[in-house]
């Protein structure tokens, strides 16, 4: 794993736990090992560190909804509702800590200070 991939995961964890604001960078630092420069020379700031955490976290539910969508057959069109929402309370519980950082305001009240719309696409 690359550096710049630990500190994503680690900021991850660090903003699904702590939040936005009480996550701090020396604190990142230490945990990864990496300088604060270095997270610096890899993400412009806090907020695009944030973003880019968001980002990471829908492309992984997304890769898995693929992947159980091209492997899973169904029957109807509603067992087939019925498999996603299931499949989607399975994956919550896999992943709880990205589920944690979705469920928080943060990113609500970054966009409502900033004035700006979040994309993360």
């Amino acid at each position: 794993m690359s550096k710049k991939e630990v500190i994503l995961r680690v900021a991850m964890w660090l903003f699904s736990e702590k939040g936005f604001k009480d996550t701090s960078m020396i604190e990142l630092s230490k945990m990864t090992g990496a300088a604060e420069g270095t997270i610096f020379y890899y993400f412009k700031n806090k907020e695009n560190l944030f973003l880019s955490t968001l980002k990471n976290v829908k492309n992984e539910i997304i890769d898995q909804f693929e992947h159980y969508f091209r492997e899973t057959m169904f029957e109807t069109g509603l067992h087939m509702i019925e498999g996603a929402i299931l499949f989607y309370l399975n994956l919550a519980g896999a992943m709880g800590d990205q589920f944690l950082l979705l469920h928080r305001h943060d990113a609500y009240e970054i966009a409502k200070v900033k004035s700006i719309i979040i994309n993360i696409s």
